[in-house]
């Protein structure tokens, strides 16, 4: 009884495991994508995830997952915050492009594809999102076939601008989530005139 037991637990475990590995995205692609220049490089200094975590991404990377749905995040840059903007920080906000191409044979609820969890700085603090012209955090349905992207901002000071993370939930919320991460290319100085 007790081996029956206990190769039925190890059979419980070998079952979890090769669960847990066929949820975990797939990393492609050179990391530093987006924004050029100063930007492209920064991103491309920024030590890339070790092949063991395949859900860590940098940004400039795709992430796919086994169902086909597939992810991938550009900095896009640093834009000067109007005077309607919310959550803007030192009078600006960091932008990311996030892309979401459904490879998948069914359509996929996209909204919360734009609202990832952004923390920053080495005590990864939550960033607040940021409002304004030009940026929009929501994606729609993503139909079988069908890419859409939203460009997301955030509120993030030049001091944690060196380490900065997106943590997508997993699309079907039960497997592993997806983390981009990368250090930004250090902001201009912007000055706002009246």
């Amino acid at each position: 009884m007790k081996k029956l037991l206990a190769s039925g637990a190890a059979f419980a475990l070998l079952l979890a495991l090769t669960s847990c590995a066929s949820d975990t995205p797939t990393i492609s692609g050179n990391p530093g994508g987006g924004e050029t220049g100063s930007s492209a490089s920064a991103a491309a200094s920024t030590p890339s995830p070790t092949p063991t975590d395949n859900r860590m991404a940098a940004f400039g990377q795709t992430a796919t997952f086994p169902d086909g749905v597939a992810i991938k995040v550009d900095f896009s840059g640093w834009v000067a915050a109007t005077p309607a903007a919310s959550g803007a920080v030192e009078g600006r906000i960091a932008t990311f492009t996030v892309t979401v191409t459904n490879g998948s044979k069914k359509e996929w609820a996209g909204t919360l594809m734009g609202i990832p969890d952004v923390r920053v700085g080495p005590s990864l603090t939550p960033a607040e999102i940021a409002i304004d012209e030009g940026t929009d955090h929501f994606l729609t349905t993503v139909m079988p076939g069908e890419s859409q992207s939203a460009k997301l901002g955030y509120g993030i000071t030049a001091a944690d601008s060196g380490q900065v993370r997106l943590e997508f939930m997993p699309v079907d919320f039960i497997g592993t989530s997806v983390i981009f991460q990368g250090e930004l290319a250090a902001p201009t100085v912007i000055v706002v005139t009246g």
